[in-house]
């Protein structure tokens, strides 16, 4: 992999070109694993302090 200073982007074989797509697709992937995990717990999280003000709520 090469990077053409005219042309001003890199250039390389079909086979370089094709891991480069797939490194990529794999970091989007995991980002959208780590996204969906940091919303679960965000939610977990406004659930418990729902469910904490319910039970102070409760007590008074």
């Amino acid at each position: 992999m090469t990077y053409d200073i005219k042309r001003k982007r890199v250039v390389g074989t079909a086979k370089e070109k094709i891991e480069r797509l797939e490194k990529t697709s794999e970091a989007a992937r995991e980002a959208l694993v780590l996204e969906r995990r940091l919303r679960e717990v965000k939610t977990a999280r406004l659930r418990l302090a729902r469910l904490q003000a319910e039970e102070q709520g409760k007590r008074r």
